[in-house]
């Protein structure tokens, strides 16, 4: 397995790395890999962040409760949420949208 700049395992390194730096009073370096992995967390589809779940929590599909949701309605649920003011449910609307088929 080849491991890129934007494989998950790769991002969780630099996400560390930038903690560090951020910890170290290194502002612009963190800055700098936490834009990076923030950006980059948007190239990961559904199925690969699930897998990195098993790998990091060392369990199976088996192991889960795993329920389906069609986008338009999270992404319904999360217009929705916002304007009840439940701030949180901006990060769902946004998500949600990344897999819209347009």
């Amino acid at each position: 397995m080849k491991l890129g700049a934007d494989h998950p395992d790769t991002l969780t390194s630099m996400g560390n790395l930038a903690s560090t730096y951020k910890n170290q009073g290194r502002w612009e370096e963190a800055e700098k890999l936490f834009l990076r992995i923030y950006v980059s967390s948007f190239a990961f589809s559904q199925k690969d962040m699930l897998e990195s779940a098993y790998r990091v929590t060392g369990t199976t599909s088996d192991d889960w409760s795993i329920t389906k949701e069609p986008v338009k309605d999270g992404y319904a649920s999360g217009v929705e949420g916002m304007a009840k003011g439940i701030r949180e449910d901006f990060a769902k609307m946004l998500y949600a949208r990344i897999f819209f088929s347009d």
